[in-house]
């Protein structure tokens, strides 16, 4: 996963309004969140399925404060992610969600798969 797939993740994981059960039903519209965060104009913000702080936030790229701390330590830890829209992602991990009585305050949809130390 690249880096700017990555933030777009974390843009879409940190967006206020929108729990995981909507991360993974918008994933399911949207597989790949670089289409939509940081698209000013895209479709997705007028079919009225997201708050409007939801929007704006996506709209802006939003990210933590500590995202250059974070990259710089995936970069240092050569940290490689997964997402769970990713063929590579675990499907056990990925069974998790399936289940209706999954909390929402899982959030191990981006999951290390190489760490070299």
């Amino acid at each position: 996963m690249t880096e700017e797939r990555y933030l777009s993740y974390l843009c879409l994981k940190t967006a206020p309004e929108l729990n995981l059960k909507g991360c993974l039903e918008l994933l399911k519209l949207y597989p790949d969140p670089q289409s939509f965060v940081g698209v000013e104009d895209h479709q997705l913000y007028r079919q009225g399925i997201l708050k409007q702080a939801t929007i704006r936030h996506l709209k802006e790229f939003v990210l933590p404060a500590n995202q250059l701390q974070i990259l710089q330590l995936m970069r240092h830890y050569q940290i490689e992610c997964v997402a769970i829209t990713d063929e590579q992602y675990p499907a056990k991990l990925r069974e998790i969600f399936a289940h209706r009585s999954c909390s929402t305050s899982v959030v191990i949809w981006i999951v290390p798969c190489k760490i070299s130390v």
